[in-house]
């Protein structure tokens, strides 16, 4: 008996966070999504266009990842965070480790892997998959805000931040959000070459809300729910709602992969630069680099292209490595 009644009690729990749990559609409606979708078509030039044109693939994300519902936020699983954050929404394969390298040298605190120099790999916190309400999601934790700002970063990135991007938002109110892209068209096969022996056919893409149901990388159809990710990040994350209306924030839009080098360093400059997140006192040097960088552009290309040159030789760099 008493065992009944636990999960009783477990499932109205569950049925009363659902309740109060955003759907997909509820943070990004078709009209904004839309209108997302083309803000990110000039950088993703004919990618809404294999897919029937920006209508088809916003009916597309309506009937099939509108109804997913996020995680809720705040609760207790995701209480508020008092930390500034920046974040970049970009999924693995857009440049997510470049920019990584960036942030890194401008002695920012990352919240999201460690990497190990010697074996060239990214490792990323397993603890934090438990905060993923589908994909990518472990055991369930129920502190996770403070799993996040364990470390104290300045920065998130790359896995799992794409599966819960909603939250990591609603509970940094203090954000600015740079969106990594990628034509989903290269994207799909890039990540299958680059993953070739580790299964990556296997793998799931990022979605709305974290579908569990989403597509393994191995069909075709993956890379739809790539663009569908890409243009739910930038209308959610542009929205935020809960932080003062429509549109109240800029996204900040890199594609590495087409962008000239001095649009990809202005891109750069005004997120790290200029976001005014982040307390350049609370930086790994105070801020020193950061203070020289954003008064010297040829330091910061200089900064970027040392970033570039390790990432494309598979390497990570140390501090020594670049000197401000």
């Amino acid at each position: 008996m008493t065992a009944t009644i636990g999960r009783c009690v477990a499932l109205l729990a569950l049925c009363a966070a659902l309740d109060d749990a955003p759907t997909s559609l509820e943070l990004c409606p078709v009209d904004a999504f839309d209108e997302s979708l083309r803000r990110l078509a000039p950088l993703l030039p004919g990618a809404a266009d294999a897919y029937g044109g920006a209508r088809n693939v916003t009916a597309y994300y309506a009937a099939h990842h509108g109804g997913t519902r996020c995680a809720r936020a705040p609760s207790a699983q995701w209480p508020p965070s008092a930390l500034p954050l920046l974040v970049n929404a970009g999924v693995g394969g857009t440049a997510t480790t470049f920019v990584a390298c960036v942030a890194k040298l401008l002695r920012h605190r990352q919240g999201r892997t460690r990497v190990i120099q010697r074996h060239r790999a990214v490792h990323y916190d397993p603890d934090l998959f438990g905060c993923s309400k589908g994909l990518h999601s472990g055991q369930p934790l129920h502190d996770c805000t403070r799993r996040w700002d364990r470390p104290r970063p300045h920065f998130a990135t790359d896995t799992p931040v794409a599966a819960q991007l909603y939250e990591l938002l609603r509970t940094h109110g203090r954000n600015a959000v740079l969106l990594t892209l990628r034509d989903p068209r290269q994207w799909l096969p890039a990540r299958l070459r680059k993953h070739a022996g580790e299964r990556p056919e296997e793998w799931r893409v990022e979605t709305p809300c974290a579908a569990a149901a989403s597509r393994a990388l191995g069909d075709a159809g993956a890379a739809l729910d790539m663009l569908v990710y890409q243009a739910w990040a930038h209308c959610v994350s542009s929205r935020q709602p809960w932080a003062g209306g429509e549109n109240a924030r800029p996204v900040a839009l890199l594609n590495l992969f087409s962008a000239a080098p001095r649009d990809v360093d202005a891109t750069l400059r005004g997120f790290f630069l200029d976001a005014g997140v982040v307390d350049p006192a609370s930086l790994g040097d105070g801020g020193a680099c950061l203070a020289r960088a954003k008064n010297d552009t040829a330091l910061f290309r200089r900064l970027a292209r040392t970033c570039l040159a390790f990432v494309k030789k598979g390497g990570w760099p140390k501090p020594k490595d670049f000197r401000c």
